[in-house]
C-alpha cells in the first residue's frame, strides 16, 4: 500500500483575485471568529506580498506585527486598521 502524504492547505494559493478576497473577508465577518480573521489576513498579505514589508509600510513593528496575527497577542483596532490601509482594503457596511 502506498503511503499517503498530507499537506497543508494554504489559503493564499485561492486568493488570486479582488473578488475573492473580498468574499472571504465578508464569510470571516459572518463568522464572527478573530482566530480565523487572522488566519485571513496572514494569507491575504501571503498573497499580495509579505509580512515583513507589510509590517513595515504599516509602521507596526515586526514582532509586534507577527505577534498579532498569529494568536499569540490581541489584533488592535488601531493596528488592523493600518493593516487594512496598507493591504488597500476598504470595509463597507452592507
Amino acid at each position: 500500500m502506498e503511503e499517503e502524504k498530507l499537506t497543508l492547505w494554504d489559503g493564499s494559493e485561492h486568493l488570486e483575485t479582488e473578488e475573492d478576497i473580498r468574499l472571504a473577508i465578508q464569510i470571516a465577518f459572518e463568522d464572527y471568529d478573530e482566530a480565523s480573521f487572522k488566519l485571513l489576513l496572514r494569507d491575504i498579505i501571503k498573497a499580495r506580498s509579505r509580512m515583513a514589508t507589510t509590517a513595515k509600510k504599516a509602521g507596526i513593528p515586526r514582532r509586534t506585527f507577527y505577534r498579532q496575527l498569529t494568536g499569540e497577542g490581541k489584533l488592535t483596532a488601531e493596528n488592523l486598521f493600518k493593516i487594512l490601509n496598507k493591504l488597500d482594503i476598504r470595509l463597507a457596511p452592507v
